[in-house]
């Protein structure tokens, strides 16, 4: 399975200046639950905005930069290559990356976060009819989860063809 692991504001943006533009420790948590002990599939710049390997998980950075090499992390060069690893794969970030594997996302876990935020990263534009929504679940709001946000699971539409 591939799954996409993003969190988008209204206006889809996922990130400014290389980094989040907004601080939501229940999307933190919940990004764990999904990815913890799984492969996740990033992105260099989504890697270096990280800084360091993520705990408990393979960690793959896909970058046409050959000579980028990092402890704790498996380089990649191609969407084939990537896609020939026999794993769920969890796929984090960043643009290049989502649009690269749209077209063969099979689930997608989104925080949906309702406000409109200036960034330079976008998540890329998907068709809806595409895919099922199967669990929606509201964020809790506190002192430290001002925004409001909702968890969205959703799972492409197998289409079949006509006999």
């Amino acid at each position: 399975m591939i799954a996409f692991v993003v969190a988008y504001s209204k206006n889809r943006v996922i990130g400014k200046d290389q980094q989040l533009p907004w601080h939501l420790p229940n999307d933190l948590k919940h990004f764990q639950k999904i990815t913890l002990g799984k492969t996740i599939v990033m992105g260099k710049k989504t890697f270096l905005s990280i800084g360091k390997p993520l705990p408990q998980r393979k960690n793959i950075v896909l970058t046409r930069t050959t000579d980028f090499h990092s402890p704790g992390v498996e380089m990649m060069h191609s969407k084939k290559e990537v896609l020939e690893l026999s794993e769920d794969l969890y796929i984090i970030g960043g643009e290049q990356i989502f649009s690269l594997f749209l077209d063969v996302v099979q689930r997608m876990y989104i925080t949906e976060i309702d406000v409109v935020v200036e960034g330079d990263t976008f998540f890329p534009n998907w068709n809806p009819q595409d895919f099922r929504l199967i669990e929606e679940q509201p964020g809790r709001l506190d002192e430290n989860n001002r925004l409001p946000h909702k968890f969205l699971t959703y799972e492409r539409i197998e289409k079949t063809l006509p006999s």
